[in-house]
């Protein structure tokens, strides 16, 4: 059902299902799919769906190193993801 009206649409829908969808994500794939439906119920204007996605930015601060070390090691793994 919660799919079926993600997919309807309902920004409600798109958010719950790509919150359920992250916390059970085993990969990346899985983890690509539950930000997807984030930015649609963001794109569709729903704002805890925008602060979800802002929860997954890396922010460094003043911690410009720690970040760079970071990335290097999500580069490593997956260079696709690193340059997103």
């Amino acid at each position: 059902f919660l799919e079926k009206a993600a997919r309807h649409g309902s920004r409600t829908a798109q958010r719950m299902l790509g919150a359920l969808l992250l916390s059970e994500a085993v990969d990346v794939g899985k983890a690509e799919q539950a930000i997807s439906w984030l930015h649609q119920a963001a794109g569709a204007g729903d704002s805890e769906a925008t602060g979800l996605l802002e929860t997954l930015v890396i922010r460094p601060g003043n911690r410009e190193a720690e970040a760079c070390d970071v990335i290097n090691e999500i580069r490593s793994r997956d260079a696709q993801i690193a340059s997103r």
